[in-house]
């Protein structure tokens, strides 16, 4: 059985008793957040994958595989990401490792995040209808490796919508990502090849 921190006395007289983390800190006072309309106390630590409970300030200072620190980040996202091999990444990394997949695989999963929308009219045969668009962005899950597209939106028999997004990697080779339904942003997309 694991040996018991002393308890960290607090308040006017000392008589709130708060039991010391791991790293020797106290709980952190936590990032308020909204759940549900109301505003309810965030996260007091942070769990380590040992089981152990430490500080913010000690989980951010933590060096990863990469060789650096976690990114900056809010209260409620890690500061880092996992490739498959479960080793951990800071941002910055994420994304050169993204850049090294897509131009080894020509394939990737992205995040699509749209922008301001546009609708203009077309005709079909004898009736005329309307085509929105949109000038958005392609990115990671961190959002630090992002790319400008251009955005169509059209009709799927299942899902009911299906957005269809251009865009430019960066080497200047030009994808083509799907996005099927409203409830999701992920974009499966592909190096469009040259005929």
């Amino acid at each position: 059985m694991p040996k018991r921190k002393k308890p960290f006395r607090s308040g006017k007289h000392g008589n709130d008793t708060t039991e010391l983390l791991d790293c020797g800190h106290p709980p952190d006072a936590g990032m308020p957040a909204n759940v549900d309309g109301r505003v309810v106390q965030g996260w007091q630590f942070v769990l380590t994958e040992d089981g152990r409970k430490i500080c913010h300030a000690c989980a951010d200072n933590v060096i990863l595989d990469c060789g650096h620190k976690p990114s900056p980040h809010h209260h409620f996202t890690t500061g880092y990401g996992r490739d498959q091999g479960g080793r951990k990444h800071c941002y910055s990394c994420c994304a050169d490792l993204d850049r090294k997949y897509m131009e080894a695989h020509d394939r990737m999963l992205l995040y699509l995040s749209l922008g301001e929308a546009r609708t203009s009219s077309a005709r079909n045969g004898g009736s005329t209808y309307r085509r929105a668009s949109f000038y958005a962005k392609v990115q990671n899950w961190p959002g630090s490796l992002a790319f400008p597209c251009y955005v169509r939106v059209g009709k799927h028999n299942l899902a009911g919508v299906r957005y269809d997004a251009w865009f430019a990697d960066h080497r200047g080779r030009e994808w083509h990502g799907v996005c099927v339904g409203g409830g999701t942003q992920i974009l499966h997309c592909r190096k469009i090849t040259s005929r």
